[in-house]
């Protein structure tokens, strides 16, 4: 475990050298104004603006990417429904001839070659 790049054998090295110089009542004194000093700075406006900001900065890629993410998601959807509108129009536009050409075919009676009232009945012409 590396804290501020410190392993473990450099924090046992600093804690015998503390012992030494501080001696077991002077590292117990630092200690409790080291947790003093500590707790004041966490509950600190400060401390708190300074943490809320490195997490809106910390966020802010990640919201980026989102954000681009759905613009280009947008953009697909856009050019599909374009193409979807298209599609969709040329095959309005195709049935709606066939409707067309049905209803002109059944407005128009259909003609035959003239026939003279003579033939129509089956007799002989005379």
């Amino acid at each position: 475990m590396k804290f501020f790049n410190i392993g473990l054998p450099e924090l046992v090295f600093l804690l015998v050298i503390m012992l030494v110089l501080l001696g077991p009542e002077g590292m117990q004194d630092y200690f409790k104004k080291a947790g003093r000093f500590v707790r004041k700075v966490t509950r600190s406006e400060f401390w708190r603006s300074s943490v809320s900001t490195y997490r809106e900065v910390k966020r802010y890629p990640a919201q980026m990417m989102k954000e681009l993410e759905l613009e280009e998601l947008e953009k697909e959807l856009r050019r599909d429904l374009t193409e979807i509108e298209k599609t969709t129009h040329a095959e309005i536009n195709a049935i709606q001839q066939e409707i067309d050409s049905a209803a002109d075919s059944l407005k128009k009676p259909e003609h035959k070659p003239d026939q003279s009232p003579d033939q129509n009945s089956g007799k002989p012409n005379e």
